[in-house]
């Protein structure tokens, strides 16, 4: 077959369509075992995956004290950004306090570029 449907999969498989789908997303709510027979079973039959979403802007989180720290973190923010701006992604770093961290506050300004980037929600994200 040259043109493998969701529900085909999931029909193979003997799951729901949403099973299907969260399984070849690799979303929460199915089992390991079920997404390995899911993403087997959509290999088998020839499904190709589109990849529709692109990441364009990545936000690096850091701890106040790694910007002052002047040999190892600085090191793996300019791989970070190397490897970004292989792939044009926008890349950009916020200093964070240790409060922000234990309490998982995202930061207001990354939260507008979050909601300006058209997603729609942030996982283990706590106000």
């Amino acid at each position: 077959m040259s043109n493998i449907r969701l529900e085909d999969i999931a029909m193979a498989v003997g799951v729901s369509k949403n099973t299907a789908s969260k399984a070849l997303r690799n979303a929460e709510g199915v089992s390991d075992e079920t997404r390995k027979k899911i993403i087997d079973t959509a290999i088998k039959m020839g499904y190709k995956r589109v990849i529709t979403r692109e990441i364009n802007n990545v936000t690096v989180l850091c701890r106040e004290e790694f910007f002052r720290e002047p040999t190892f973190w600085p090191n793996i923010l300019y791989g970070i950004e190397r490897a970004a701006r292989s792939r044009n992604i926008k890349l950009s770093t916020t200093a964070i306090d240790i409060k922000t961290e234990k309490e998982q506050i995202i930061p207001s300004g990354v939260k507008h570029e979050f909601k300006m980037s058209n997603k729609s929600g942030l996982e283990g994200h706590r106000k």
